[in-house]
């Protein structure tokens, strides 16, 4: 199991989310992280699903599903295409992170009553472990995200509407859209506008890779103005076109394509 530590109170510096050579026993993915206190990983983007553990200390998390503090037993399902910023609680967070299958929603998280028996799993074989945790997730309840501030209700109707316009919900709030996107770009790190653009080509893809709808459609229903709209975004957000993506899903799955880059 390979141990990495982020922030300067953590020795030896390793590079944020960069992958885990192998466990002890073969199987790659399998990694613990640390982060100091007060630490934080700037948002960016995380091309491939994984699963958080935390182990130790609380880990505050912000992305596409919202704002979370997590302590010790939350498990944090991060889906394919997510944009995410991390930060260590007082004194320090430690995470078990595994590896996930492909997953398009906008994540989930979960309480484990028994963090040892789990820990234990994945030290001995992370397949049982990752079985253990399909079982957790049929049988518990999905814990909401926090709402902090206004700011989480706009996150919240942007998910809701792909279509949403920033400035009418901000009217509809009594403050002004510069406003909005002040205390918005404070919460998330990111605009609205640039929040709602992600969304839509997350969900575009989402569709492209798990259906055949034309994608003249897809863009339509995902609130794009046209198909060469989505294509950009699209483009911009995975790497590749719509129209390479239909292709693989076609040939029989989009299967894993790793790309990491900064999401601010």
């Amino acid at each position: 199991m390979t141990v990495q530590c982020i922030g300067p109170a953590c020795w030896p510096r390793v590079q944020p989310w960069q992958d885990a050579r192998s466990s002890p026993h073969g199987s790659p993915g399998l990694v613990i992280q640390r982060i100091a206190s007060g630490a934080t990983i700037p948002r960016a983007q995380s091309v491939e699903s994984t699963l958080l553990l935390v182990i130790d200390g609380q880990l505050e998390l912000s992305s596409y599903r919202g704002r979370e503090r997590l302590a010790r037993g939350a498990l944090a399902i991060r889906p394919t295409f997510d944009c995410r910023a991390l930060g260590g609680g007082p004194g320090g967070t430690a995470w078990l992170q595994l590896p996930w299958h492909d997953d398009w929603s906008l994540g989930t998280t979960r309480q484990v009553a028994d963090v040892d028996d789990l820990l234990l799993r994945a030290g001995h074989d992370p397949a049982d472990a990752l079985e253990e945790v399909k079982r957790l997730i049929a049988h518990s309840p999905s814990l909401p995200p926090l709402r902090i501030h206004w700011a989480d209700d706009l996150k919240n109707a942007l998910l809701a509407d792909p279509h949403l316009s920033i400035s009418e919900w901000a009217r509809s709030q009594n403050v002004s859209r510069e406003g909005a996107a002040r205390a918005f770009l404070a919460a998330y790190a990111v605009s609205p506008a640039r929040f709602r653009l992600e969304l839509r080509a997350r969900g575009a893809w989402a569709r492209i890779v798990s259906g055949d709808d034309p994608l003249s459609l897809i863009a339509l229903e995902t609130g794009f103005a046209d198909q060469s709209h989505m294509t950009r975004a699209v483009g911009w957000l995975t790497g590749r076109s719509p129209s390479t993506w239909r292709r693989k899903h076609l040939a029989g799955g989009a299967g894993r394509f790793r790309q990491k880059r900064s999401a601010r």
